[in-house]
């Protein structure tokens, strides 16, 4: 997100924050922004931040936004990149937090904002389409080979032990995202049929959307 806020005329970015010192000392030299953390608690201690944009690797994502929303200086409001938990306790914990905050959460499925999800959006809402019974969306990638071997620097999305361990969670999360957006619907019944790439992680993401009313 970094190069898209610093473009952004009426963002003042004013600190940065990363786990590496090397990573950090070279953020700064590369955007001119003046403060760089390892710590984040005392960049929250030390800044007066109106808002804070949480992208850092899925094993330690959740901690750090929990981290952010129960801190006593804490912004007037966070976007979080997704997925924002992987497993159930991560889940649960990230809920008790949000129940407890008054700042508001915008978590990074930006799918909805481009112009051909609006139009759909808008063709749903249309009277004559009618009421969605049935939606299937498919996502299919080998998550952690296209990270490792089609970039020059692996990221951390290449471990899987770092990252949310493949694409239903990952890219694929942008189709729950779609369904739930599109359709309006609750989630009321979950099944799950994974397929498992030769890296270990899944390389297939497949949602149905079933109305049984």
């Amino acid at each position: 997100h970094w190069a898209t806020s610093l473009a952004v005329p009426r963002l003042n970015v004013v600190a940065a924050y990363g786990r590496r010192p090397d990573r950090v000392r070279s953020f700064l030299q590369w955007s001119g922004v003046a403060a760089g953390y390892t710590n984040l608690m005392e960049m929250l201690d030390r800044e007066a931040l109106d808002g804070v944009v949480l992208a850092t690797p899925y094993d330690v994502l959740a901690e750090h936004f929990c981290q952010v929303l129960v801190h006593p200086t804490r912004p007037r409001a966070v976007l979080v990149e997704k997925p924002l938990a992987y497993d159930g306790d991560q889940a649960r914990r990230v809920a008790a937090a949000l129940s407890h905050s008054p700042i508001p959460v915008v978590v990074g499925y930006n799918r909805r904002y481009r112009n051909h999800w609006v139009a759909a959006f808008e063709w749903m809402k249309d009277v004559r389409v009618g009421a969605v019974h049935h939606a299937v969306c498919q996502w299919s990638e080998d998550y952690s080979r296209r990270f490792s071997e089609n970039t020059a620097v692996p990221t951390f999305r290449a471990d899987l032990t770092r990252h949310s361990r493949g694409t239903l969670l990952d890219s694929g999360s942008h189709l729950l995202d779609a369904l739930l957006w599109l359709t309006g619907a609750t989630v009321t019944q979950v099944y799950a049929a994974v397929q498992w790439a030769s890296s270990g992680g899944d390389v297939g993401a497949g949602l149905v959307y079933r109305d049984w009313e």
